[in-house]
Formats: structure tokens, C-alpha cells, sequence
């Protein structure tokens, strides 16, 4: 997921490669196939796992909810 987040903001930062535009956070969205809600999330919980100290390396294979643990 680490990945789609990661795409997800380069294409509103860099824009589409082939259109030479960059997108706002809804068509980066849509170009990537995960809803913003979603990636919003997400995106606040990596900050707020790299913020605490979250071991990424070694939880590299677990799902979103490792994290969501970690940071309660």
C-alpha cells in the first residue's frame, strides 16, 4: 500500500507523465484506483507511524491495522 500512497502523491506533486499535467488529489485518485478517503487515511497514518517510531522494515508484509495499533 506503501506503493499506491506513494504514486498517489507523486502524480499530484510531478503530474501524469504522458499528459504532462500535474492532477489534484482526486484524479491522482482515480489514476491510481483507490478512493482519496482511503489513501487520506492511510497517508495520515504512515506520517503519524514514522512520527512514533514505527518499525516499517520489519512489518513491511502486515496490513494497515499493525500500524493502527501501534499508534494508539
Amino acid at each position: 500500500m506503501i506503493e499506491v500512497i506513494k504514486k498517489w502523491r507523486e502524480l499530484n506533486t510531478h503530474g501524469h507523465t504522458t499528459k504532462g499535467q500535474r492532477l489534484n488529489l482526486q484524479e491522482s485518485a482515480r489514476a491510481v484506483g483507490v478512493s482519496k478517503k482511503t489513501l487520506d487515511d492511510f497517508y495520515c497514518q504512515l506520517r503519524d507511524g514514522e512520527c512514533f517510531g514505527f518499525d516499517f522494515a520489519s512489518n513491511m508484509n502486515e496490513r494497515i491495522r499493525v500500524l493502527r495499533k501501534y499508534i494508539r
